[in-house]
């Protein structure tokens, strides 16, 4: 349920819908009959606008507790997080058009569904790194779990990158000049500025000079 002792939980929702989704996307890579990656595909979809269209109507679906119990949240008890929910529809679409029979627009489409959801994941991630409540849910009712913006975040990639052929795979696996910079250097160009941040944006880092500290930001 949490990573550790007094972080946020995960909902009881948000996990079947992770495991729906990686079936999926294991389907797909085993090259199972599409009809099974779209029945797949549609549970985190259907649950994630169910979720959305009780936060937006009022009413209940009675999907919060449908496979487990929530005996700790009181506001909403095992309903998950407005991002959560999104990031799940936009997940499922983005895995039905994985799918043989869509065209290739359509894939490419996916592929900017899936990393929307890996760019709001990895901001979830940060929120926690650097304490914002806001990049990782709403305050007022309820939160994505650190682990579950992690899920999001892998899941998303493998989207993407399940089919070297697409636009991006094809990219970032590509034997020329630009593949091999976007192999070598886009990871570390993405998680090296998170880590110095975190290093810098951090209270709690004393410096004990001032000048000093403000020259190693800039450096950084």
């Amino acid at each position: 349920m949490t990573v550790v002792p007094g972080y946020i939980r995960m909902k009881p929702n948000t996990a079947p819908a992770f495991m729906a989704a990686s079936i999926a996307l294991l389907a797909k890579f085993a090259g199972a009959p599409s009809r099974i990656r779209r029945i797949a595909a549609l549970v985190p979809l259907v649950i994630g606008a169910g979720t959305m269209f009780q936060y937006v109507t009022g009413l209940s679906l009675h999907l919060d507790q449908m496979f487990f119990d929530d005996p700790v949240q009181k506001i909403y008890p095992g309903r998950m997080a407005h991002l959560t929910a999104i990031n799940f529809v936009l997940l499922g679409l983005a895995l039905l058009w994985r799918t043989k029979r869509v065209s290739i627009e359509r894939k490419r489409l996916g592929d900017t569904i899936a990393l929307l959801v890996a760019i709001s994941s990895l901001l979830a991630i940060v929120g926690y790194l650097y304490g914002v409540p806001l990049l990782y849910g709403s305050i007022k009712h309820t939160a994505m779990a650190f682990h579950t913006g992690l899920s999001f975040l892998l899941l998303s990639l493998a989207v993407v990158f399940i089919d070297p052929r697409g636009a991006v795979a094809s990219l970032f696996w590509s034997r020329k000049a630009g593949g091999v910079v976007a192999r070598r250097l886009l990871p570390a160009a993405i998680l090296i500025p998170i880590g110095l941040g975190r290093v810098f944006v951090s209270d709690t880092f004393d410096f004990n000079n001032l000048r000093m500290g403000m020259e190693l930001e800039v450096v950084a």
